[in-house]
């Protein structure tokens, strides 16, 4: 069973766990994890004493989500899984297996920003700017694959009304494709490949 829950805090979560789970003995994750193998030990181990587990999985750094996923789809069957965070993003809610996510009712986010926001920050030039926007969309739980279409689009939009095309607006063009293929053909993050390009991108790459 995967339970995932999003706006709770630590303590709540071992307060459930105890509550719920009150003779499993509890392996936890968090945000502490250095390595890929510890991680696949906690889900697989078997434990010694024939007891049922709890592994509670909580803030982990996003380099270790797909292990991670990869990991609880080989766990036994009766090993419940806990997974917090503050917001699951759309890509990684289609990785996961079967699951149910609870959300803190009173911790909701506000309602979403437009996303086409980014559009008009991307056409200014600031790449500092796009990249802020950036986050907060992803702090509010739109995909890196979302937000990657609607810079694209502009990219294309701004490209259709331009007399010219310069050569570093080219460039800009080559860099945005060459970091989507790049994370399609690999399977690895375009989120994080996608902040670094905003956070380089200057004025004289956009008009």
């Amino acid at each position: 069973m995967i339970t995932l829950y999003k706006q709770f805090s630590v303590p709540q979560i071992l307060e459930i766990i105890a509550r719920d789970f009150p003779t499993h003995d509890i392996v936890r994750i968090d945000d502490t994890v250095s390595d890929d193998s510890s991680i696949t030990h906690a889900l697989q181990s078997d434990n010694l004493f024939g007891n049922k587990r709890v592994v509670f999985i909580s803030f982990l750094p996003r380099d270790f989500w797909d292990q991670t996923i990869t990991a609880i789809a080989q766990t036994e069957p009766g090993t419940h899984i806990i997974w917090l965070e503050d917001l699951f993003p759309v890509s990684f809610l289609k990785k996961m297996p079967h699951h149910t996510i609870i959300e803190q009712a009173e911790k909701k986010l506000a309602a979403k920003s437009n996303p086409f926001g980014i559009a008009n920050a991307l056409a200014t030039g600031d790449g500092v700017m796009v990249w802020k926007q950036y986050q907060e969309l992803l702090h509010q739980g739109f995909a890196p694959e979302e937000l990657f279409g609607i810079l694209w689009w502009k990219l294309k939009d701004l490209a259709k009304k331009k007399s010219s095309i310069t050569p570093e607006f080219k460039k800009t063009l080559h860099r945005f494709m060459e970091t989507y293929g790049s994370a399609r053909e690999s399977g690895g993050d375009l989120g994080t490949g996608l902040e670094k390009l905003l956070l380089g991108i200057t004025k004289s790459d956009i008009v």
